[in-house]
């Protein structure tokens, strides 16, 4: 039988244990926890009551993340990690890597510690983006047709938003050997070396 997920209708179904099971959608899909085991989880993570909302209309059904609904990608860390004894040692270690990665705010909550540098891919990167907030920071480029030497870059300043919106930007043609030393992130353009060009 079939039910309603935030993805869709489920085609298969897991049941870890008796409030927790696994659903998965042709496109999606992600654990649900009953309202008693979700009481579980922390308040700070639980994904319940503020700000993981999301609703859509379904087939003319309304269905909310919030109700016990994590999803597959990264939200099936917390139930893993705050509901350990029913998974097993790898799924265990596996989640604790994603809330690390990508909720380094929570994993450092849960685990009384300051992740170092290169501990946390998304941690890493807020940093980044933070320290760089007021530089002009490459959100694309592209090699120049008529000299494979420079780089043509679209830079903005603070880079690109969470929201995928971006501010004040301007294009610069950078030197192919400047550009590869952009490290792990973005390219920060050096203004003081670069001027915008007009196109």
């Amino acid at each position: 039988m079939s039910t309603m997920t935030p993805w869709g209708l489920s085609d298969h179904k897991e049941k870890i244990t008796r409030g927790i099971n696994f659903y998965a959608t042709p496109r999606h899909g992600g654990y649900h926890v009953s309202a008693s085991v979700n009481q579980k989880i922390p308040e700070f993570v639980r994904l319940e009551n503020g700000a993981s909302k999301v609703t859509k209309c379904i087939n003319g059904e309304q269905v909310t993340y919030r109700d016990g609904w994590y999803e597959e990608d990264v939200d099936w860390c917390i139930v893993v990690v705050f509901l350990p004894l029913y998974f097993n040692e790898e799924t265990y270690e596996k989640a604790k890597q994603t809330m690390k990665n990508w909720k380094w705010r929570e994993y450092e909550r849960v685990q009384g510690i300051v992740l170092k540098p290169g501990e946390s891919f998304l941690k890493d990167l807020d940093v980044f983006y933070e320290a760089n907030k007021n530089n002009m920071v490459t959100v694309s480029a592209e090699t120049m047709k008529e000299d494979s030497t420079k780089i043509k870059v679209f830079a903005a300043r603070g880079g690109r938003n969470k929201n995928g919106t971006i501010g004040d930007s301007m294009t610069y043609i950078i030197d192919k050997e400047d550009y590869d030393k952009c490290g792990k992130f973005s390219y920060v353009v050096d203004e003081t070396k670069y001027q915008p060009i007009e196109e």
